[in-house]
């Protein structure tokens, strides 16, 4: 690990050309998926509305702003409003939105292996109002039973809370909790958002965000005292991944996964200019109902993977590790972070309320991995380069850097 206390301008801006590089493929080139590891979705595959209804042979349905609801949906007599195709699309079927400005008026989506994107060759806006309550997120995931799903080359505006929301059943007192799962976010801009830009709920696996462009979170009044307001906020949503995107211009953290997120991926992103921290594993006061009911120990992530990744200007710090069990932190570069508070690497136990009489409970990080990693500080920063902190009682018996071990 190498760590610097002096800004070098020069390199900055040449490992910022090449992020962005990266970082901006080409919409017809998207990334190839890892297969990973595990999976804690309760959702059959085949089951919830709109799911098992037969479509031997799916279609595509078309959107202009200048269409008509009254219309069949075909390219010559398209739709109007996106919610419209939504109703009537069926599992396995495509939207595809012409260019303009599409209202969305909270888009619920209750269809399994739906495709909603631009025709081919236009760029198509899907945009909500940030001003009201009842129009909480632009595109909504509606039905937890949802299996498979793809948005691609979309950009997503506003939302009173968030750009895209996933949904779960866990608040409603079923015996089977079910998530959203196997959806891919491909290729689009999401940004100016009341609060999160992605909403990650409890059980919804296997999301993967992929070359997309996420930014300007959190501009809505449903923020101004909330102060909570991530780029991607991933609360137990577990194999997810995040590649190749542009993460900036964001309220609190750029992203995170946490409340017990299993296998997570987060690699070669560029993070610009977050409030709070660049990138987290975990964090703190993650609420008990959250977590999987198996995780005793309230344990916020196991096995993530955070690498390749370049994070510059994050306030609180670069990357967090909270109750992070075997995390891997690889072949990351953090430039000018932890301006205000904790460190540009911090490492901090968990801290969660449980039960009626709200006992904390404060699980350790455990078998943490940091490994050719670059932190640069600016030369006026006054916090930590490493921040450790702990109970007394899960204090580690050393600390090893190379192939120095330093007691504690």
């Amino acid at each position: 690990m190498v760590m610097m206390k002096t800004l070098r301008l020069s390199l900055l801006g040449g490992l910022l050309l090449l992020a962005f590089g990266q970082c901006q493929k080409a919409a017809n080139d998207p990334a190839p998926d890892d297969p990973t590891p595990g999976n804690t979705n309760t959702n059959p595959t085949g089951s919830g509305f709109a799911c098992t209804e037969p479509n031997p042979v799916p279609r595509t349905w078309y959107v202009d702003t200048n269409g008509s609801d009254s219309n069949d949906g075909t390219l010559e007599r398209p739709l109007k409003m996106v919610q419209k195709a939504v109703d009537l699309a069926k599992p396995g079927d495509a939207i595809e939105l012409r260019a303009g400005t599409h209202e969305s008026r909270e888009i619920k989506i209750r269809t399994c292996n739906l495709t909603l994107r631009s025709y081919p060759g236009e760029w198509a806006v899907i945009k909500a109002v940030t001003n009201v309550e009842d129009v909480t997120s632009v595109l909504w995931y509606r039905e937890p039973t949802i299996v498979g799903g793809l948005i691609e080359n979309l950009e997503i505006v506003g939302g009173y809370l968030y750009g895209i929301k996933l949904e779960n059943n866990w608040e409603d007192g079923e015996p089977v909790r079910r998530s959203v799962s196997d959806l891919t976010i491909r290729n689009c801009r999401i940004h100016d958002t009341g609060r999160d830009c992605i909403k990650i709920v409890p059980g919804c696996a296997n999301i993967k965000v992929l070359n997309c462009e996420i930014y300007r979170s959190g501009v809505g009044p449903a923020n101004v005292t909330a102060q909570n307001a991530e780029g991607i906020d991933n609360v137990n949503g577990s194999n997810m991944v995040v590649r190749n995107c542009y993460v900036h211009d964001i309220a609190t953290t750029g992203l995170y996964a946490k409340g017990g997120a299993k296998n997570c991926l987060i690699e070669n992103n560029l993070i610009v200019n977050c409030g709070d921290m660049g990138v987290t594993a975990g964090n703190t006061d993650t609420d008990e109902e959250w977590f999987d009911k198996d995780n005793k120990d309230y344990t916020e992530s196991f096995d993530i993977i955070i690498r390749n990744n370049i994070i510059v200007g994050a306030a609180w710090g670069g990357v967090g590790l909270f109750a992070a069990v075997r995390p891997q932190v690889v072949n990351n570069t953090f430039m000018n972070v932890a301006s205000d508070t904790y460190g540009a690497l911090y490492i901090s136990r968990g801290e969660t309320y449980v039960g009626s009489n709200g006992a904390l409970r404060t699980p350790p990080c455990r078998d943490v991995k940091v490994l050719n990693n670059i932190f640069v500080q600016a030369q006026a920063g006054d916090r930590p380069m490493v921040r450790i902190r702990y109970n007394e009682d899960d204090k580690a018996e050393s600390l090893t850097i190379g192939s120095l071990s330093v007691p504690l």
